[in-house]
């Protein structure tokens, strides 16, 4: 199991790593994770992200309508 790449969710963070050991204890397993990567506030990312996708898609539309004439459809290709 060493070397493989491992991810750890828990509360709003994500970690990002690499199995170094695992071993058994009982009916279950104790795992050494060497860490790469640590994302902290997610949620408060993800609001921005959402937040952000509303204001853009207002004016992405606005450019693609302008830009097909008015129509609300694709042209073809």
């Amino acid at each position: 199991m060493s070397g493989r790449p491992s991810k750890i969710e828990a509360a709003d963070s994500l970690l990002l790593g690499e199995a170094i050991y695992c071993r058994t204890d009982g009916d279950g397993f104790y795992v050494g994770v060497e860490l790469e990567q640590a994302l902290h506030g997610l949620a408060e990312l993800a609001e921005m992200v959402r937040q952000y996708a509303e204001e853009a898609s207002g004016a992405e539309r606005a450019y693609a309508m302008d830009k097909a004439g008015g129509k609300d459809q694709e042209e073809p290709r």
